[in-house]
């Protein structure tokens, strides 16, 4: 009976054991939402704008989507997306670091905000299609429009799918995908793609205008986060700024 009893117990313990890394990387990606989603909470509420948000995880990362709660949201939400997602782009890393301020880790959080990123991933893949049919067609390569990280990235998942290769070419802003006959060989750019949209492939563009990588041993995190600009109220101003300020 004992002897049962203890293979039972070191049976649960191996279960336990194995679940325990699944059941912490959820856990995880739950917290980020719950951050992400606070600090959204909190824009939405300085601009003076209506919006439900939604939490979830996909692919391996949290995922929050804005959408319009009542007739007319749609038209100010669209503040939040800007000129092919800009501003978009900008209040995801800004929330993205409203986490990483929490954590202490690096976020690679996905926003979308109006559904614009489930209709421009719907496009983008129709878009890559048609490409990958004319190369077939015709043997030649085929480039297409300059995208952002994100965009380019799932444009090499549809051109990968289809048992073709594509490369990246040009420099940001202007850079753009390039599909490739199957017996060409391509750069791995889809992996750097990848990158750039999760924010782990570049130097975010707040790290940029002067934000240093590593603090000093003897400075206080949250006054410098504060001091640069970077704590929730700092993080909301600029958000607030990119979206054009708050409606009166």
């Amino acid at each position: 009976m004992s002897e049962q009893h203890s293979n039972d117990s070191s049976q649960q313990t191996a279960e336990e054991a194995s679940s325990s890394p699944v059941s912490n990387t959820v856990s995880r990606l739950e917290e980020e939402g719950e951050i992400g989603a606070d600090y959204l909470e909190e824009l939405l509420d300085i601009a003076d704008l209506g919006g439900d948000i939604d939490i979830d995880i996909d692919h391996g990362r949290a995922s929050i989507a804005v959408v319009a709660s009542e007739e007319g949201d749609e038209r100010e939400l669209a503040d939040l997306v800007g000129r092919d997602g800009e501003v978009l782009e900008a209040v995801q890393e800004l929330t993205r670091l409203a986490v990483q301020a929490r954590t202490g880790n690096r976020s690679r959080l996905m926003l979308d905000i109006n559904g614009y990123r489930a209709d421009r991933r719907t496009e983008l893949t129709k878009v890559a299609q048609e490409a990958v049919t004319k190369v077939l067609t015709s043997g030649e390569a085929v480039s297409l429009e300059p995208m952002n990280p994100f965009e380019r990235k799932v444009c090499h998942d549809v051109v990968a799918a289809a048992g073709l290769v594509s490369e990246s070419e040009g420099a940001e802003p202007h850079r753009y995908v390039v599909v490739l006959p199957a017996d060409e060989e391509g750069v791995d750019d889809a992996a750097e793609d990848a990158a750039l949209a999760d924010g782990t492939g570049a130097v975010p563009r707040v790290m940029r205008l002067g934000v240093p990588r590593r603090f000093p041993p003897t400075a206080d995190r949250e006054e410098l986060l504060a001091e640069f600009g970077m704590d929730p109220e700092g993080i909301s101003a600029a958000a607030r700024r990119l979206a054009g300020g708050p409606r009166v």
